[in-house]
């Protein structure tokens, strides 16, 4: 199991509004080289597109499918990249992987930032799908939408078991204080695993 931190780097004064990755590549250097390696992406809850900005800087020659299931944050997304060919947004619900197979092929990395007690499984059934075998999972994870009586502590080790099942973990990263009770796991795909 590995373990999460539990203090947080000493760190310059934050701006709360930095999207997640951004804070997480501010912890975890290597998560910047990872993104740079990807040809493609797969992004699940990708929002109105302001990390999907910062994805494009990492990665330019990745295509990115950029999934997202309310229609109004996908039509900012859509109309911010609109003339970027790399970018390629779906409507649908991350929990259905098989509604949009037909419109994504098999990717290097998922990045998923969506707020459902499932995640896990979300995670789980995407990578089945979508993700190389070594292939590279980044899940955010908002502790309080799986479980909010738990202590987070449980929730942590409750989310990294039925990662396990499919992936080998790597990191466990507390993305306080700039988002607080959230959390990263940082995995890579066994298609060996059950």
């Amino acid at each position: 199991m590995v373990e999460c931190e539990i203090e947080c780097e000493p760190t310059a004064v934050r701006d709360v509004a930095r999207s997640k990755l951004d804070v997480l590549i501010s912890k975890k250097e290597y998560i910047r080289e990872a993104f740079e390696e990807q040809d493609s992406i797969l992004y699940l809850g990708a929002g109105a597109g302001a990390t999907l900005t910062l994805m494009r800087q990492l990665a330019p020659r990745s295509v990115i499918y950029a999934v997202e299931f309310a229609p109004l944050p996908m039509a900012q997304l859509v109309d911010s990249f609109r003339d970027d060919s790399k970018v390629i947004p779906i409507l649908a619900d991350a929990s259905h992987p098989e509604r949009y197979a037909f419109l994504v092929e098999d990717v290097g990395m998922i990045y998923q930032d969506v707020a459902q007690p499932e995640q896990a499984h979300i995670a789980i059934k995407n990578a089945f799908y979508f993700l190389r075998d070594g292939g590279m999972l980044i899940m955010m994870c908002k502790l309080r939408s799986i479980n909010s009586t738990l202590p987070t502590k449980q929730v942590v080790q409750s989310q990294e078991e039925t990662l396990g099942r499919a992936f080998c973990m790597t990191d466990v990263i507390n993305m306080s204080p700039s988002h607080r009770d959230h959390v990263c796991f940082v995995g890579r795909y066994d298609h060996n695993n059950p």
